[in-house]
């Protein structure tokens, strides 16, 4: 079984925060510290419509891995 880290976190969209390059930073961190740990891969979630997180995330070399569909009763 490959051994992982999950980032399970949400961050608030504030749209003054954008393009400071805190989202690559944290990133960056949470790449070094599993790789510290020999982990294979790291994990995270993005809600559907948040372009500017998945536009980061890719650009990051994450990709889809998996798609999680709701249905409201």
């Amino acid at each position: 079984m490959p051994l992982s880290a999950d980032i399970n976190s949400s961050w608030p969209e504030d749209k003054r925060n954008e393009d400071q390059g805190i989202g690559t930073m944290l990133l960056q961190q949470a790449r070094a510290w599993a790789k510290e740990r020999n982990l294979e891969y790291i994990e995270l979630g993005v809600l559907a419509g948040n372009e500017g997180a998945s536009r980061l995330y890719e650009k990051m070399g994450f990709s889809d891995v998996q798609k999680t569909m709701r249905c409201r009763l």
